[in-house]
């Protein structure tokens, strides 16, 4: 039987619980907190090949943008 769990959870939250229903150490915590961040670093540098492919960007776009201010005033 399932136990009863808060709705305000999602699915990673969930599965991340049950996963890690044992205590960790302090080794363990780090390998999984530099796993997790490297997951989401992986997903982050896709999403922005993604956006930099469907842009046509290249070094010269970053190099503009780099000394461009473009930041709007509110």
């Amino acid at each position: 039987m399932q136990p009863a769990v808060s709705p305000s959870f999602n699915n990673g939250q969930l599965e991340l619980l049950k996963i890690l229903s044992r205590e960790l150490s302090e080794e363990e915590l780090l390998a999984l907190r530099r796993l997790l961040g490297q997951f989401f670093a992986q997903r982050a540098t896709e999403a922005m090949g993604k956006v930099w492919d469907e842009n046509g960007w290249t070094n010269e776009t970053m190099t503009q943008m780099l000394n461009t201010k473009m930041r709007k005033q509110l």
